[in-house]
């Protein structure tokens, strides 16, 4: 068992799929402890063995036999360490409900198009779930915690995933260099388009300059989870790094997000005072 965990510490073209198999039962094992902690990390790791082994093609019905039983282990390994909240109109069925027809939705649009990309399914996905009565209702928590809080901090992390490759993919030198040029391009487009639907809200839509503030940084932020992954492929590809351009449109998007939060804050501060001020009065 111990020459199985070297192994599999190992490149994958040195370690054998039975040895890595062998590690992996090893380490579900470990899910009996009494810890739930420990229940709860020796599942992720099990996740991330099977996940790291080598898929065949995607073209064949073999891959998605192959994806639907890693599938099942992980289900009845959550079942077996969370009990009904990996049932129907629990926290964990749900989220697990939503990760499956996300992954599905964006392989389908991949597949219908090769230029649409994936996040359009995803959007897809969740926009149809969250408008689907009793679909997301779930009533037997995770760990003491709900699907609204569980979804929170997914969120969170898929924007703390995004903005730690976006760290990582920035050029340090060619940054000093087009700085200034950074932060016209962070700042000006964003400052103008906030600018621009604020003072239009108020004799489009009839909102105070607060709420067209507030829609203004709405609307002027850029997605990073659109702009930094189409960044990082073009920098992969060669496209644009002697002159640093992935490097600064990366830095642009994230400076750009800071501001338009900040912005966002203020405003809708603002906004909310401005509200209570008019009802008290």
């Amino acid at each position: 068992m111990n020459r199985a965990f070297v192994r599999c510490g190992e490149p994958p073209a040195r370690a054998s799929r039975r040895e890595l198999c062998v590690s992996v039962a090893s380490t579900s094992f470990a899910s009996l402890l009494p810890s739930v902690g420990a229940q709860f990390l020796s599942a992720l790791r099990l996740l991330i063995a099977l996940a790291h082994m080598k898929l065949p093609s995607r073209t064949s019905l073999a891959a998605w036999a192959y994806l639907a039983a890693i599938l099942g282990v992980l289900y009845v390994v959550a079942f077996v360490l969370l009990g009904g909240a990996m049932l129907p109109g629990g926290a964990g069925f749900c989220l697990l409900l939503v990760y499956v027809l996300a992954s599905l939705c964006g392989d389908v649009v991949k597949a219908l198009s090769p230029r649409l990309p994936p996040l359009l399914g995803m959007l897809l996905a969740g926009l149809v779930l969250r408008n689907v009565p009793t679909v997301l209702d779930a009533t037997a928590p995770v760990l003491g915690h709900g699907f609204d809080w569980w979804s929170s901090q997914a969120r969170a992390g898929a924007l703390a995933v995004i903005m730690l490759r976006a760290g990582l993919g920035l050029d340090l030198q060619k940054l000093r260099k087009l700085g200034l040029l950074t932060t016209r391009l962070a700042f000006g487009p964003c400052l103008a388009e906030a600018l621009t639907v604020a003072l239009l809200a108020a004799p489009l839509l009839e909102l105070p300059p607060a709420w067209g503030g507030t829609l203004g940084f709405v609307i002027a932020a850029v997605s990073p989870a659109v702009v930094v992954p189409g960044m990082l492929d073009l920098q992969e590809r060669g496209y644009g790094v002697a002159r640093g351009v992935p490097t600064m449109v990366v830095a642009a998007a994230s400076f750009d997000d800071v501001l338009a939060i900040a912005g966002f804050g203020v405003c809708l501060a603002l906004a909310v005072a401005s509200e209570g001020g008019d009802d008290g009065g």
